[in-house]
């Protein structure tokens, strides 16, 4: 429902406020805090989509012809 859903944006955005205070928060793996932010929210089934893949390399630099 609209209710539920504003609940658990705002209980997220309190955890995101509290997450972003501590040691970890830039260094642990994002699929890790997703998983934790998941849990404490009371929802399941959730975890697989913290698997978030490697993202692509730079492209290659240009070479200019001179």
């Amino acid at each position: 429902t609209e209710a539920e859903s504003e609940r658990l944006e705002s209980e997220l955005e309190d955890l995101l406020e509290a997450e972003a205070l501590t040691e970890t928060f830039l260094t642990e793996d994002l699929p890790a805090q997703v998983t934790r932010l998941c849990k404490a929210l009371g929802l399941t089934g959730f975890e697989v989509l913290a698997v978030i893949p490697e993202a692509p390399s730079d492209p290659p630099d240009k070479q200019s012809s001179a």
